[in-house]
């Protein structure tokens, strides 16, 4: 949990709360396109849940309508661990 409490600045605590170390670094990989969030399905669904209870996620998206929600949670962890993306 080392590594999550450097980016208490950066994340709600309440994501904080549900994440895991490995969580960080599968979204670290998905961040740098390294990875998708579909191979994921236990991290997929803390996240999901996390997401929708804000209502955060487009109802149309959450029921996949009209919106896929692994491409919705692909790029909503894009910007929200942006910092988590390489420079290379």
């Amino acid at each position: 949990m080392e590594h999550l409490q450097l980016f208490e600045s950066y994340i709600d605590p309440k994501l904080l709360e549900i994440l895991k170390e490995k969580d960080l670094l599968i979204i670290k990989k998905i961040v740098n396109e390294l990875d998708d969030i579909a191979k994921h399905d236990f991290l997929y669904d803390k996240l999901f849940n996390y997401y929708l209870n804000l209502g955060e996620i487009p109802y149309g998206t959450a029921n996949a309508s009209d919106g896929d929600p692994y491409e919705w949670l692909n790029k909503r962890l894009g910007l929200d661990f942006k910092y988590l993306k390489s420079s290379d």
